[in-house]
């Protein structure tokens, strides 16, 4: 369903990212999400569950407001942005989906999504001096790749979008997700309670130009690893441990956001291009 137009730059970092992992994710199945770090969270965030259309409540972040300016995640945008997903070798739906920013405030804003599928989201935001706080585990560049886990409840730690001035090839962050709530896929006797966290260490690599069906673009890359060291407990008592992770790369350009994002892990491989702005 999706196509992707890999300038020289950008297939560079899709080959790093399909190929050298063959085996990431089968989590987190849902992505994106952001860092690693076991510290206090800068807030508790509860997240909606990305297989129902349910909209995201966070709580106010521990820690002072800050102007929600960021050029590379527009929050004041009224632009619609159109993108495409593709996902191969699992059972995941290719989809498109629109994006765009609402109720944008000194401190938070709000994702709205409106995905192919009838499926509608919205994720808030929450704005620090460090950068953007997401109530979502999954980060923007690989969205709806939850199918096997339902979190009831999310706390992170750290931004999952820097401040603007750390924008620069070499800078390096990670955060943290605790996540509770319950495994929806996988037969009868899987089905149990979740806990645990997902880590996502990140690294802006370098600047490329990247042409998708919306235009070319100048952006910074950024790979991430994401890894999810989950525990299962079943209706029984007995506990299982589940280990995910997954890498991604994801174009960033200035003034628009995301533009190209390519994953691999276990479930297979996939990508998003923005193919138009409204």
């Amino acid at each position: 369903m999706l196509t992707h137009t890999s300038p020289s730059g950008s297939s560079r970092g899709l080959n790093r990212v399909i190929g050298p992992l063959g085996v990431t994710l089968v989590l987190i199945v849902a992505v994106i999400g952001t860092y690693s770090c076991r510290e206090s969270a800068d807030g508790t965030l509860s997240a909606s569950n990305q297989n129902s259309s349910s909209s995201v409540q966070a709580a106010a972040p521990k820690g002072p407001a800050a102007s929600c300016d960021n050029p590379y995640y527009p929050s004041e945008s009224a632009a619609v942005l159109n993108y495409k997903i593709t996902n191969r070798g699992t059972t995941l739906p290719s989809l498109t989906y629109t994006e765009r920013r609402s109720n944008s405030i000194f401190g938070s804003f709000t994702d709205h999504r409106e995905f192919s599928d009838g499926l509608k989201t919205d994720a808030q935001w929450s704005c620090t001096p460090d950068g953007l706080v997401s109530s979502e585990y999954a980060i923007p560049a690989v969205i709806r790749l939850n199918t096997a886990y339902k979190f009831d409840s999310v706390r992170a730690a750290r931004p999952a979008i820097p401040v603007a001035d750390k924008w620069i090839p070499g800078y390096e962050w990670t955060t943290l997700y605790q996540v509770s709530g319950s495994q929806i896929e996988g037969g009868p006797q899987s089905v149990g309670k979740v806990s645990g966290t997902i880590e996502v260490k990140s690294q802006i690599m370098s600047s490329e130009k990247v042409t998708v069906p919306a235009g070319s673009y100048d952006c910074l890359l950024v790979d991430s690893t994401v890894r999810a060291p989950l525990r299962i407990e079943a209706s029984s008592g007995a506990f299982r441990p589940t280990l995910m992770s997954i890498r991604i790369s994801a174009w960033y350009a200035k003034g628009v956001g995301l533009v190209r994002a390519a994953y691999s892990g276990d479930i297979g491989t996939g990508a998003e291009e923005l193919t138009s702005i409204k």
